[in-house]
């Protein structure tokens, strides 16, 4: 975002500390002010103001094979109907080259016909291929593919497409939670160590490419185990995405030395 303008996640983490504490948020990072600014005070009645710094933390990998993947048309003109395939939630799988090496096995499937593969059956194979379109269906499963649909054939003038989608358990995960915020927290405490107030709070958004993180915030009580935190740092704050009623799906807040508590529905007031 542009010096001068917060980003919505920026506002939005401003609003819900803001509110929480029972202050007003400010913006710092202006036009004017010097490099290394946070983002934000929260300006207290009293007069206080608790500078507060705003970042998300999630799984870059997996954000730039979703990108690749789902952002770029996939056109196999050879084909005689559109293909859906699912891939795996791996971030090391390398897009180009499997959306490329899957089309001449497609072709074989599209030839003889078969309309699925995979799925929930996974390895197994409908019963009735016959050796090419067998072996053209392990070629694919062997790549990677989790499964193979065949859609409708493409308009007049229209090339057929090759289209994706992402598969992948995600398991709960509150080690990852506190290594994202331990990540988030070393490169935001210069910031917040420049910054004057009785106490400096960091926010973390957890996006939805770190899974594991987001189900167990979204499904367990908070852990008992908290990350280190630099001690220019006084609280943590961490948020998964907003919900329909409200601007986030859960709120956890740290303050060392105590451990993570659950303030997603506090109306307890300021605190």
């Amino acid at each position: 975002m542009p010096r001068g303008e917060l980003s919505p996640d920026e506002e939005t983490a401003g609003q819900i500390v803001a509110q929480k504490l029972g202050g007003v948020p400010v913006a710092r990072d202006v036009p004017g002010a010097a490099d290394g600014t946070h983002d934000l005070d929260v300006e207290l009645p009293d007069g206080r103001r608790i500078p507060l710094e705003v970042t998300s933390a999630g799984d870059d990998a997996i954000e730039s094979l979703c990108r690749e993947a789902l952002e770029r048309v996939w056109e196999a003109p050879a084909l005689e109907h559109h293909w859906w395939i699912g891939l795996p939630m791996d971030g090391k799988v390398r897009v180009r080259a499997l959306m490329s090496n899957v089309v001449p096995h497609l072709e074989v499937l599209d030839r003889h016909e078969v309309n699925e593969i995979g799925g929930a059956l996974r390895t197994k194979l409908p019963a009735d291929l016959d050796d090419e379109a067998a072996d053209a269906a392990k070629a694919m499963l062997a790549l990677g593919v989790r499964h193979a649909t065949r859609k409708d054939p493409p308009k007049p003038g229209e090339a057929a497409r090759v289209l994706a989608s992402f598969e992948g358990r995600a398991s709960s995960n509150f080690g990852l939670m506190n290594a994202l915020v331990a990540e988030c927290a070393q490169k935001k405490v210069n910031k917040l160590a420049a910054a004057p107030g009785p106490e400096r709070h960091l926010f973390v958004w957890i996006r939805n490419s770190a899974s594991d993180a987001e189900l167990a915030i979204a499904t367990q009580p908070p852990p008992a185990a908290a990350p280190t935190l630099p001690t220019e740092i006084d609280v943590v704050w961490v948020a998964t995405a907003g919900v329909v009623d409200r601007p986030y799906g859960k709120l956890l807040r740290l303050r060392p030395p105590g451990t993570w508590e659950d303030i997603s529905t506090d109306t307890s007031g300021p605190g």
